[in-house]
């Protein structure tokens, strides 16, 4: 998905998970919180319609399968991200601060997921954008399109959760529509960047697993 705004959700709440040790510290201070999206060719969900099915991308009935070159079943999956590329997520979050900024991050697959891009992303939930984001589905598949030219490919995604840690919430878990993918959340506390951690989250099965991520030269 410091002190927390008054009136944020319930369900978008850390629940105190604090990333497990993944976390990077960029700043010092708070530990680990929240996403929200609408997807190309679907309708928005009826009230009382389950809320996670407004987030899957592309065919109805169909979820988003893993990056093309992940290693399945070959252990823990490293995500790799260069001080540079923080240091832009950083900027992005600052710029929209004390809304959550947004993005994604293309690379290429692996064992070692390396982010070659970050690519920020229009934050256009119609409200509470403080506490949640909407990525437009045409940037996503503009993205799509621009990686699959030179071999790269969309690993996952980044949004950033103002004076909230960098654990995903309830609300992220129930969101996240593209099991395998990395979703990268940075904690800011007043303007200040603080940890940044790397979670896969799977809205289907209901899990949310701390990933590896390095921060390299």
């Amino acid at each position: 998905m410091g002190s927390v705004p008054a009136g944020r959700d319930h369900d978008r709440g850390h629940g105190g998970c604090a990333g497990s040790g993944t976390s990077a510290r960029t700043g010092g201070g708070v530990p680990g919180r929240h996403v929200e999206w609408r997807s190309p060719r679907r309708r928005v969900a009826p009230r009382g319609e389950d809320p996670r099915r407004r987030h899957r991308h592309g065919v109805p009935g169909r979820r988003r399968q893993v990056p093309r070159g992940t290693v399945l079943g070959g252990g823990p999956v490293t995500i790799l991200l260069s001080k540079d590329q923080v240091r832009a997520i950083e900027d992005h979050a600052r710029t929209t601060f004390p809304e959550e900024c947004c993005g994604l991050l293309l690379g290429m697959a692996g064992k070692r997921k390396r982010v070659l891009e970050v690519r920020p992303a229009r934050n256009v939930a119609e409200s509470n954008r403080g506490r949640r984001y909407m990525i437009d589905p045409t940037e996503i598949l503009a993205a799509e399109r621009d990686a699959s030219r030179d071999g790269r490919e969309i690993l996952g995604f980044y949004h950033s959760h103002p004076n909230h840690p960098a654990a995903p919430s309830d609300f992220d878990l129930s969101h996240a529509a593209w099991p395998g993918y990395s979703y990268v959340i940075l904690s800011i506390v007043d303007r200040n960047p603080k940890d940044i951690a790397s979670w896969l989250l799977d809205s289907e099965s209901g899990t949310k697993k701390a990933e590896a991520l390095s921060i390299t030269p």
